[in-house]
């Protein structure tokens, strides 16, 4: 008979993730954990890509989940260094955005969250690459790309998702589209800004590809030729009112692998961060992970 809960977990958090008001759900659910007689132990992140070191020791400490306390960054962090192990990770949402929380219908509860962390069952995920670099809900080239890149970490840890939206009306004042020459199945195009929507989530609750999902192994790779600041008002508008799918000069195609050829030295995001520049290649992950989910 399976036991009731797991009985050693890691737990990995990020101290400047989000804001205060999100980080206080972090220790209320170890409490939650501990009076489960779980085995906690706890490890904090001291500075950028800090928090994928530990996972090494925690493969070799025989834990049987590990629960991440922070934002998409952080959980990526995690995510690249856990797959291909058998341990599953578990979320604990305190970062500004948490596209893939959202993705799981994950609560802010603290008493929810550690049921989840305890006792949820385990569903594999189908991660991304953008070059070596893993991502899990979302990747993008271009405006959306330029205006996460444009937001700097103090910025944010002040303003928290108001940095993005001040990022946002700045670079459509000054700079919005350019054009950009893709690869796909050996196809070029040109094209003014991608987006590769792994998961359903974009900028917080909104979405631009309704039936996305992490739990399925493609993507949806969307395509955007408007090269205007009015077509491009009219992109984020139709995705905030959830109507992205009848905008004209939005494709949405489903793949499993791009390459943005040029120009060289844009900026690639993922999952809220940028990780690098193009040229870049873009695939699915031929590894799975383990994700814990709501029962």
């Amino acid at each position: 008979m399976a036991p009731l809960y797991r009985k050693k977990i890691a737990v990995i958090s990020n101290p400047v993730s989000g804001n205060e008001v999100k980080r206080r759900i972090l220790y209320p659910v170890i409490e939650e954990l501990k009076n489960k007689g779980i085995e906690i132990e706890h490890f904090v992140s001291e500075r950028p890509n800090g928090a994928g070191e530990f996972v090494s020791t925690i493969i070799n400490s025989k834990f049987d989940a590990v629960a991440v306390a922070g934002g998409d960054g952080t959980i990526c962090e995690v995510a690249n260094a856990l797959i291909g192990s058998n341990i599953p990770m578990a979320l604990i949402p305190t970062g500004t955005i948490n596209l893939l929380a959202k993705e799981l219908g994950l609560t802010r509860d603290a008493e929810d969250l550690a049921k989840t962390i305890a006792k949820g069952p385990v569903r594999q995920i189908f991660p991304c690459y953008a070059g070596n670099r893993l991502f899990l809900v979302l990747a993008s080239v271009g405006f959306d790309a330029n205006v996460v890149n444009d937001v700097s970490l103090s910025l944010k840890y002040k303003l928290g998702l108001w940095a993005y939206v001040l990022s946002f009306i700045t670079r459509w004042l000054t700079s919005p589209c350019s054009p950009m020459e893709i690869e796909i199945n050996g196809e070029e195009r040109t094209v003014s800004g991608i987006v590769v929507a792994n998961g359903r989530y974009y900028a917080g609750p909104f979405y631009i590809v309704k039936n996305a999902s992490v739990f399925v192994p493609n993507f949806h790779l969307c395509l955007f030729s408007g090269t205007s600041r009015w077509s491009l008002l009219t992109l984020f508008a139709t995705i905030v009112l959830g109507k992205a799918n009848v905008l004209h000069k939005l494709e949405v195609i489903l793949s499993s692998s791009l390459t943005v050829v040029g120009p060289p030295g844009l900026p690639v995001q993922v999952d809220g961060d940028v990780v690098g520049r193009t040229p870049i290649t873009i695939t699915r992950s031929e590894e799975n992970l383990h994700l814990i989910v709501p029962v």
